[in-house]
C-alpha cells in the first residue's frame, strides 16, 4: 500500500514497496507531487490521493522497476538464463563483452538507464580506441555484439516484471561493411592447371584439391525444399588434370542453434 509524506515546502512524497532485491534488501518506490497553485486543501487532498492509487498500480504492473544495478540483474542473467540456454562459446563471447560494458553501465539503475545513455556507448565503441590490444576503435559487428549482450538483459528483464520497455530498441545499429573475398575466377583456375601441368603428382594434386574442397559439406535443398548436405564420398585423380569428384547426397540434420530470449536489435 502507497504512503503518503508531506514535505516542508508543500509538496507530498509518495512512497510504495516493491518487495525486495537480489540481495534481500526491500526496495521502495518514490514520486513526488506538486500541487498546483490555487488548489483548495481539499482538492489537494483528493489529488494526492488519486496520484498515490494510480502510482501504486504502475509498481504493481512492472511500470515501476526496482532500484537494481545493470551489473548485478546482468550477473542474475549469465546464472538463470544464459547457462541453461546458451552454448558455452556464446557465454564466453558476452562474459568478454562486460569487460566495457560494466564500467560504462553496470553502476547505473535498470530503470535510469536510457537509449540515449546505450547509443552514446555503442557510438564510443566504433570511434575510439577501446580495443585492448591494438589501442584502435572495435570492429562494428563486435559492437553489436555488445549491443546484444545489453538487449537481453533489458528482456530478462521484462520477462522478470520489472521493466516495460527495452531502451535497446531505439538505439542505431552502426552498418556491417561486409568486403567481398577475392577468388579466382574460371579462366584463373584453367591457367593454374595449365601450368602445373609437368609439376609433380603432389603438386597436382594439392592445387586440384585446394579447387574442388568447397564442394564437401555443401548445402543444397531438394524439390520439397529440404535442406541436405553434399558431402564427398571418394576423390580419384587421373593423369593431366582429368578429375573426378564423386559425391553422394546425405540428407544430415543441423545442430539447433542456440535460443537466445531477446530480439536481436536490428537496424531499421
Amino acid at each position: 500500500m502507497a504512503t503518503i509524506r508531506k514535505r516542508k515546502n508543500g509538496s507530498f512524497e509518495i512512497k510504495v514497496s516493491c518487495g525486495y532485491d537480489v540481495n534481500g534488501k526491500q526496495v521502495n518506490q518514490y514520486r513526488s507531487y506538486y500541487p498546483e497553485p490555487g488548489m483548495t486543501k481539499k482538492q489537494i487532498e483528493k489529488e494526492v490521493n488519486r496520484q498515490a492509487v494510480l502510482f501504486e498500480e504502475d509498481c504493481k504492473r512492472g511500470q515501476i522497476t526496482a532500484a537494481v544495478k545493470f551489473q548485478t540483474l546482468c550477473e542474475q542473467w549469465f546464472d538463470e538464463y544464459a547457462k541453461l540456454n546458451l552454448r558455452p562459446t556464446s557465454i564466453q563471447r558476452l562474459r568478454g563483452a562486460t569487460v566495457r560494458v560494466y564500467p560504462a553501465l553496470g553502476h547505473k539503475r535498470m530503470d535510469k538507464i536510457t537509449a540515449r545513455d546505450i547509443q552514446k556507448f555503442i557510438t564510443d565503441l566504433v570511434t575510439n580506441g577501446k580495443n585492448m590490444r591494438t589501442g584502435k576503435p572495435l570492429s562494428k559487428k563486435t559492437a553489436v555484439h555488445h549491443l546484444n549482450l545489453i538487449s537481453d538483459v533489458f528482456q530478462y528483464a521484462i520477462r522478470m516484471g520489472m521493466l516495460c520497455d527495452n531502451p535497446c530498441r531505439r538505439v542505431f545499429l552502426p552498418p556491417i561493411e561486409h568486403t567481398e573475398k577475392e577468388i579466382f575466377t574460371l579462366d584463373e583456375v584453367q591457367k593454374l592447371f595449365e601450368n602445373i601441368t609437368g609439376e609433380p603428382l603432389k603438386y597436382q594434386l594439392f592445387f586440384t584439391l585446394a579447387c574442388t574442397a568447397a564442394t564437401d559439406a555443401a548445402s543444397c535443398s531438394d524439390s520439397n525444399g529440404k535442406t541436405s548436405t553434399l558431402k564427398t564420398t571418394s576423390y580419384t585423380y587421373a593423369a593431366h588434370h582429368n578429375t573426378q569428384l564423386r559425391s553422394a547426397y546425405i540428407p544430415t540434420q543441423q545442430k539447433p542453434r542456440s535460443q537466445r530470449e531477446s530480439p536481436r536489435c536490428r537496424q531499421k
